[in-house]
């Protein structure tokens, strides 16, 4: 933690102590060491499912230091897997589970937000298969140059103390993230970590509000 600015730091542990995803009725579980990738291989390897929403999140300019993001739909739980701690997460084997071929399976649609998903994906030598790009899709309409947040603030029907919540867990990373460290010190800030569960855990509600806009529209 010294290793962030002296003003960043009292907003770390300010962070503690918020309530905001809680409050919205979500959760992250941070995989950071080879013992929890193999639990979360095994809760995957179970799993009878059509789609994953997952997502790419950079720490620093350089995209050295990043977290990778799955959320499994009509679940409440976000894992966040640290890419520092397990840069092998995506060839990690475990009872024949594979991130890397779930993740290019064709059997299951993969949905993110980011356009650029596709090609960090492809850093990691992992070559998506079956995907929805929501931003993409968003663009299709003619919204422009679509924003996640922006989009969940103007399209979605989320409630005002829902909106408040996310607003407010985005105002406590920006400055986190606007940082830009090399490396973020671990353990990572809570602010973060909140951060991270949010971009992933709304996917379903921008896919669905698509789809609904997308049939009004014939």
């Amino acid at each position: 933690m010294s290793d962030l600015k002296p003003q960043l730091q009292d907003l770390v542990i300010q962070e503690r102590k918020d309530v905001s995803l809680k409050k919205l009725g979500l959760m992250y579980e941070l995989i950071d060491t080879a013992h929890l990738m193999e639990i979360l291989l095994n809760y995957l390897a179970t799993l009878t499912v059509e789609h994953l929403n997952i997502g790419f999140l950079a720490i620093d300019d350089n995209q050295s230091d990043a977290l990778f993001l799955i959320h499994v739909s009509d679940t409440v739980v976000v894992y966040i897997i640290d890419l520092i701690s397990i840069p092998d997460c995506f060839v990690f084997e475990h009872c024949g589970a594979n991130l890397k071929r779930i993740l290019e399976s064709s059997g299951i649609l993969k949905v993110f937000f980011d356009s650029n998903t596709i090609a960090k994906a492809k850093e990691w030598n992992c070559f998506l298969e079956n995907v929805l790009c929501l931003q993409a899709e968003v663009k299709s309409f003619g919204i422009g140059q679509p924003e996640y947040f922006d989009i969940l603030d103007e399209y979605l029907q989320l409630s005002f103390y829902q909106k408040s919540a996310i607003q407010a867990i985005r105002n406590r990373a920006l400055p986190l993230l606007e940082a830009h460290p090399i490396v973020c010190p671990r353990p990572f800030p809570v602010a973060i970590l909140a951060y991270c569960t949010v971009t992933v855990a709304y996917h379903d509600n921008l896919a669905n509000f698509l789809s609904e806009k997308r049939c009004g529209s014939h």
